[in-house]
């Protein structure tokens, strides 16, 4: 998968939950307090959110964050690969908090 698919993936599952939810681009644009015209950009894959944009978005639309990047084959594709996708962020995550400690032990066992 290159770039502009995932951002036409993102683009589209984010259309996709805000619709289901019942919120029109200008309500998710008040809610995340974000412009209504960067809401525009995003869903039309103008604009890449950032993670704390992405943060926001999930959270007004109740959406795990790595369900944007689920395809949206079918809902049973989406609930047999969510709890794959979800282990894989959890992996990462804790792999960059691993990898931060072991920093700060390391630079902590020099100043000792």
């Amino acid at each position: 998968m290159d770039s502009n698919s995932l951002r036409s993936l993102f683009s589209q599952n984010m259309k996709r939950f805000r619709k289901v939810k019942g919120i029109t681009q200008n309500e998710l644009a008040r809610l995340t307090e974000l412009s209504p015209q960067t809401i525009i950009r995003i869903e039309g894959g103008k604009l890449w959110p950032s993670d704390k944009t992405l943060c926001k978005i999930a959270d007004v639309l109740k959406v795990d964050f790595y369900k944007f990047f689920l395809p949206n084959e079918s809902s049973s594709f989406e609930n047999e690969r969510s709890d794959e996708v979800k282990t894989y962020f959890e992996n990462y995550i804790k792999a960059i908090i691993k990898n931060s400690y072991d920093e700060f032990m390391k630079e902590h066992s020099k100043i000792s």
